[in-house]
């Protein structure tokens, strides 16, 4: 089976993380994908939401996608900082027998190399799956056309990555910082989260003013 990882901190989770899981999916690029939820981003020094909270947050947003995905909580067991190295070598010792793909934006895609223990803890172990997210045309040339949402090109080749497919999501350039400024600035953040993930952020008073 393919399986695609994708991480973050998913605060709070948008309508683009979903398609990015669901374009993987639809495109027979992996079978399955887990949302592995952070603890807390290393780099980053503002504290994320509640882990248990953002967990939630996936579960409700991914649910209509059924037992194609699932919420990974592997990250509350490790002590901080937990870099990704970890829950992906715990995932290869769970999923022995089948093939681990990162799924990751291209701008995530090029730091990779730059990874805590990438050469011996993640190189070679486990593919990857970029995802260009834009509203205009992509500068490659053989990107195959999907009649919906999404497009696929094999061409994308990093040195320390090798080849990589690319999915573009077409208008899908949402983040999870842009849906937290939105609420913080009191405004609606339809559509870019589902009204399930906004019903857990108004429940528990996240981001700031809500409408």
């Amino acid at each position: 089976m393919k399986i695609g990882l994708l991480l973050g901190s998913f605060d709070p989770i948008t309508i683009a993380h979903v398609a990015m899981a669901s374009a993987v999916i639809n495109s027979k690029l992996c079978d399955k994908v887990l949302f592995v939820v952070a603890q807390k981003n290393p780099w980053k020094e503002k504290e994320p939401a509640p882990f248990d909270i953002r967990c939630k947050m996936v579960e409700a947003a991914i649910k209509p996608l059924g037992d194609k995905c699932e919420v990974c909580r592997f990250e509350e067991e490790f002590h901080p900082p937990v870099y990704s190295y970890l829950p992906i070598r715990l995932l290869l010792a769970i999923y022995p027998k089948d093939n681990l793909f990162i799924i990751a934006g291209s701008d995530t895609i090029q730091r990779i190399p730059n990874w805590k223990y990438f050469e011996e803890m993640i190189k070679g172990k486990v593919g990857f799956i970029e995802i260009f997210r834009s509203s205009v045309e992509h500068q490659h040339s053989n990107l195959v056309d999907i009649p919906i949402s999404f497009r696929i090109s094999y061409d994308a080749e990093y040195e320390q990555l090798g080849r990589v497919p690319m999915v573009e999501l077409q208008r899908m350039d949402i983040s999870s910082t842009m849906v937290r400024e939105i609420i913080k600035g009191g405004m609606n953040p339809y559509p870019y989260i589902t009204e399930e993930v906004y019903k857990i952020i108004k429940e528990n008073n996240l981001y700031g003013k809500e409408i």
